[in-house]
């Protein structure tokens, strides 16, 4: 595993927060491909780094593009269809000995969420048999969506929920016509950025809706023209964000969090928007 300069990526976030505060609204959008961010990375190019920081600071939504092969997101998928059909819809909650397991979060289940969410979710721990797959193929890009927030890449990742915080990848599937997400912002304590992978695409896998981010004049911003399947997608946890439900066809989703297990008293969690 590369060395990352976490420490001095650290300093720069701290540094830039003192000038723009927390950004909660996105004001623009860059692209970049995925080798290029990991040599930047990896070769502790600082002057790009912090390129990075700031546009993230000031509300910036990073596209990764080429992260994903088809292959591998077939492979994705398939992994998912089997746990669903290994095993019935169940919930467990964060603590030690919580097994894979997926959900079928209807529109009656939904009100039982912090933040309103219609989706098919498997969520996978790294302790569990039967994640290796899921692991080797996320890890490298978990890790270096870590680094680029400023956190150590391996922080979590032999943690077990009764050490505290742990990581989690979750594998979704938002059905077409009712899949949807609230707008929310992300749980920051475990990471600085949202850490989102893309399965599908706007136009060939579905119609209408998808992610969006609210903008500066508080109307959506449509973020799907931007996403190709197997591009990751990342901005300050603070912007807000959401999903619509598609016209037709699914919209598939990897999300990637570090976050605090059910042993911890007033957990960071997702956070719904008040109006």
């Amino acid at each position: 595993m590369k060395e990352f300069p976490v420490e001095l990526i650290d300093e720069m976030y701290e540094n830039q927060k003192k000038i723009y505060g927390e950004p909660t609204r996105a004001t623009n959008q860059l692209t970049i491909e995925y080798s290029e961010l990991y040599k930047i990375l990896s070769s502790h190019n600082l002057k790009e780094i912090e390129f990075l920081v700031q546009n993230i600071m000031q509300g910036y939504m990073i596209f990764i593009k080429n992260v994903l092969s088809p292959e591998q997101i077939t492979q994705i998928n398939k992994i998912f269809l089997k746990l669903q059909s290994d095993q019935p819809s169940s919930f467990h909650k964060i603590y030690d000995g919580v097994p894979n397991f997926w959900r079928n979060i209807t529109e009656e289940l939904a009100k039982n969420y912090a933040v309103p969410v219609v989706k098919k979710t498997s969520y996978w721990f790294p302790w569990n048999a039967g994640s290796e797959k899921i692991y080797e193929l996320i890890m490298p890009i978990y890790r270096a969506f870590k680094a680029l927030g400023g956190k150590s890449p391996i922080e979590y990742e032999r943690n077990i929920p009764s050490t505290g915080k742990v990581d989690r990848i979750q594998i979704v599937h938002y059905p077409a016509k009712s899949g949807q997400l609230d707008a929310h912002h992300d749980p920051k304590e475990g990471q600085r950025l949202i850490m989102s992978g893309y399965m599908t695409q706007k136009g060939r896998d579905f119609d209408g809706g998808g992610f969006w981010a609210l903008g500066a004049d508080d109307n959506k911003i449509d973020m799907e023209s931007y996403i190709s399947a197997g591009d990751f997608g990342t901005c300050y946890a603070e912007i807000i964000h959401g999903v619509d439900a598609t016209d037709s066809g699914d919209r598939g989703f990897i999300g990637m969090y570090s976050i605090d297990s059910d042993y911890i008293q007033n957990r960071d969690t997702t956070r719904v928007v008040k109006n």
